[in-house]
């Protein structure tokens, strides 16, 4: 027994190196680990020992426990701590960040997500549509083209970064260099993109610094994307600077990843 966990179970779910090296019929994942979870630690208590991460969280393994959580926010507010396990964050409102969907409850949350929905509208839903089943065609088409080709790359990257760029109104020219941004901010451990961690916190301030730009153009120049309607939010619905940016680094970061990564699983 290694602190209560059985010699052939050593628990590592939040463990990088343990997916990149997992079982390939598994796609890497550690379904024993997360079996004995459920079975007998639901609420296992993991520490860290690495200056760039949190000192320790609980992971939560069973369904029933989880939804509890997700539903009382009161006990388990979204604005009172981290809302990922390393120290540097810039939409994390405990440390001056920038406060987003994801670290607000209740009134506040509800405010910011009436908001973005504006950006999703049945008529904007049915354009994008459109345009994404176009971007679909081409980035296909062009991997094809190479007959040996890094699906990841070509394919599960290229659909995400067109798409989220016409969502958020990312000029196409800036496209490269923004999501280039985003995939450091969100691997900040992973060398094979981020060599370093001074390199995701350099990421990080210059997506923050493009995201400002990016909402004072459109102040000007107006729209129809997700940054437009909350740059001419206003009244009740009035989206702070800080709002306003930690939204879209949000939007950037969690929709490319997510985008990405189902893709690239699904293949």
């Amino acid at each position: 027994m290694v602190d209560g966990v059985e010699e052939s179970v050593r628990i590592g779910v939040l463990d990088p190196d343990v997916y990149a090296n997992g079982n390939p019929d598994t796609y890497g994942l550690p379904l024993d680990q997360y079996a004995h979870l459920r079975e007998s630690e639901p609420v296992y208590h993991q520490s860290f020992d690495d200056p760039l991460l949190i000192k320790d969280v609980w992971v939560l393994t069973r369904y029933d426990d989880i939804v509890m959580v997700d539903r009382d926010a009161e006990t388990f507010a979204a604005n009172r701590g981290h809302l990922n396990i390393w120290t540097v964050n810039p939409i994390d409102p405990t440390v001056g960040g920038k406060p987003a969907m994801l670290t607000s409850d209740g009134p506040d949350h509800r405010r910011q997500r009436q908001v973005v929905n504006r950006g999703f509208t049945p008529p904007m839903v049915k354009r994008l549509e459109e345009k994404f089943r176009g971007y679909a065609r081409t980035v296909v088409d062009e991997a094809l083209a190479k007959q040996s080709f890094d699906f990841v790359t070509d394919v599960a990257h290229a659909m995400p970064m067109e798409a989220l760029g016409d969502v958020l109104g990312v000029p196409v020219e800036d496209r490269p260099q923004f999501f280039n941004w985003v995939d450091k901010f969100a691997a900040p451990f992973d060398t094979r993109i981020t060599p370093a961690f001074e390199t995701a916190l350099e990421a990080i301030f210059s997506l923050t610094g493009y995201a400002a730009d990016l909402a004072a153009r459109q102040r000007v120049e107006g729209g129809d994307d997700v940054v437009a309607q909350m740059v001419r939010a206003d009244h009740a619905d009035t989206m702070s600077e800080d709002e306003i940016l930690g939204n879209i680094v949000l939007l950037a970061s969690g929709a490319a990843e997510s985008t990405r990564t189902a893709l690239s699983h699904a293949m």
